[in-house]
């Protein structure tokens, strides 16, 4: 009866080295913690687990990721900082007790002070991957999923509920292209969403959008967008949902390789239909 939906989400949305660094503080807390100095790990730990625990257990209800418990996010951080100082206090004990038996005249010669600072340089670096993974999806951070399930395109293969949510932020970017590549006048619908989804004022001035302007075989040039993420078409009359098959999609948002928002002109040009 426990609900593990936001244990997988952490678990598959973390950054692994956040989540090498956490464990570690988290080791830490309970090796540590119940020293009258190192305390606030535990407070740390506690911190954490709090929010988890009311969410996973019997009968809680948790939906859209990890978004109604970000309190964890803040621990979490710490308890990474605490497992990196963690590791490389251990790291330089070590090197310092057997750099006499290293053959290795370059780290035989460094200071104590010298081989901390190299160990805490490393430990920042080790955040350059992500970094660079994140600025790469930019501006999708919010669908980042870790290698443990195969990034966001595993997520979807493994149909972890609620991949790909984005609480419609994708959504600017489908109304950027069209604010580049839509012709005068043109007429825009939502598949499934309502006018609210997005701001007016987001829009061409001269850009149609309302709900009703969807036409079906009639094929009138309107603009179909919507955002692609768990489930989404499963609020769709099945006929709408065979007809958007037949349409070859105009304009796709990915993110590792997985469409996370679609634009379709409902034409006769980009019909797929034979």
């Amino acid at each position: 009866g426990f609900n593990t939906y936001a244990l997988q989400w952490i678990l598959f949305t973390t950054p692994l080295v956040t989540l090498f660094l956490s464990t570690l503080g988290i080791v830490f807390a309970f090796l540590r913690g119940f020293k009258e100095k190192e305390k606030t790990a535990l407070l740390v730990l506690f911190w954490l687990v709090v929010p988890i625990a009311r969410v996973t257990m019997p009968n809680a209800g948790i939906y859209g990721g990890v978004r109604q418990i970000m309190e964890f996010v803040p621990a979490m951080a710490i308890l990474a900082g605490i497992g990196a100082r963690y590791i490389v206090t251990l790291l330089q004990g070590s090197i310092v007790l057997y750099k006499k038996q290293l053959n290795n005249k370059t780290i035989q010669q460094l200071s104590p002070k010298t081989t901390l600072l190299a160990l805490q340089v490393l430990s920042i670096l080790m955040f350059v991957p992500i970094t660079l993974k994140l600025i790469s999806i930019h501006p999708n951070e919010n669908v980042y999923f870790n290698p443990l399930i195969g990034g966001l395109r595993g997520a979807k293969e493994r149909n972890l509920p609620d991949w790909g949510t984005t609480l419609g932020s994708v959504n600017k970017q489908g109304v950027d292209w069209l604010n580049v590549y839509a012709e005068p006048d043109a007429k825009l619908t939502l598949i499934k969403g309502f006018t609210s989804n997005i701001p007016r004022t987001m829009l061409r001035e001269d850009i149609n959008f309302y709900d009703k302007y969807y036409s079906g075989n009639k094929m009138r040039g309107e603009y179909l967008m919507e955002v692609i993420d768990y489930r989404w078409n499963e609020d769709i009359l099945e006929e709408k949902r065979k007809y958007l098959q037949t349409l070859k999609p105009l304009f796709e948002v990915k993110v590792d390789d997985t469409t996370i928002l679609t634009i379709w002109k409902n034409d006769e040009k980009h019909s797929g239909k034979k």
